[in-house]
């Protein structure tokens, strides 16, 4: 996907991920641990009143 945004726009992937890095509020790439915390949740009883939610782990680049 990088390599495609790169292509269209004329730059590097590097260049590209670091525009997308920079654009999201948090300054930062989401790391696989972070994603698995949240699917240890849902699947725990922590999370047994929760119906029907959208999660974003997104570090803020998608809110809603």
């Amino acid at each position: 996907m990088l390599r495609l945004h790169a292509q269209v726009e004329g730059g590097r992937p590097e260049d590209v991920a670091e525009d997308w890095r920079l654009g999201a509020p948090m300054k930062r790439f989401i790391e696989p641990q972070e994603i698995g915390n949240v699917a240890v949740f849902l699947a725990s009883d922590l999370s047994s009143a929760m119906t029907g939610q959208s999660v974003n782990v997104t570090c803020g680049f998608i809110m809603s």
